[in-house]
Parts: structure tokens; C-alpha cells; sequence
């Protein structure tokens, strides 16, 4: 990973992003095993624990897999942001 580049620091940057999710909901779990493999980079894990401090949120999922995956979150978050979004309807 690359964590000295300054997008993964943005308040708004969020990790739902990342992962392309069609029209169902319940696809978003998919965020969670992502996070997991993504976290397994203990050097980029440990940046983003150390300098990132505003979070945002697009589910439970997400911020369930950052306090699995980031030791420092608990210590360094200073603004947390969970956004509920709406999926698109299914337009079949």
C-alpha cells in the first residue's frame, strides 16, 4: 500500500469507495473482508492509525472492520462521521 499519499487522509474518503457494489444492499458485506486484507498491511494499518484522525462512514461494517483492523483508531479518531446512503433502485 501506499500510505503517504493524501487521499486515504481526507475526513470524506471513506473505504465503500474502494469496492464496487451493484444494486443490492446486502452486497456491501463484502466491505469487511476487503478491510481485512487491507489492514493485513501492518505498515500501512499503523499510518493511518497514527495520522488520520476525521473519519467518514458508509455502514457498521466499516467502522467495525477499522477498530478491527486499526489499533490506533480508538486513540487518534477526533471526528467520526457514519453517512447512511440510499443504493440505487434496481431499474429492472
Amino acid at each position: 500500500m501506499v500510505p503517504h499519499l493524501d487521499f486515504w487522509y481526507l475526513e470524506e474518503f471513506n473505504f465503500t469507495r474502494l469496492v464496487e457494489f451493484r444494486r443490492n444492499r446486502s452486497e456491501r458485506s463484502q466491505i469487511g473482508p476487503f478491510l481485512s486484507v487491507l489492514f493485513n498491511d501492518a505498515d500501512f494499518a499503523d499510518a493511518l492509525g497514527r495520522r488520520k484522525v476525521e473519519w467518514s462512514f458508509e455502514s457498521l461494517e466499516e467502522v467495525r472492520g477499522v477498530i478491527e483492523g486499526i489499533p490506533l483508531f480508538k486513540q487518534n479518531a477526533r471526528t467520526i462521521c457514519l453517512k447512511w446512503s440510499s443504493m440505487e433502485k434496481d431499474e429492472s
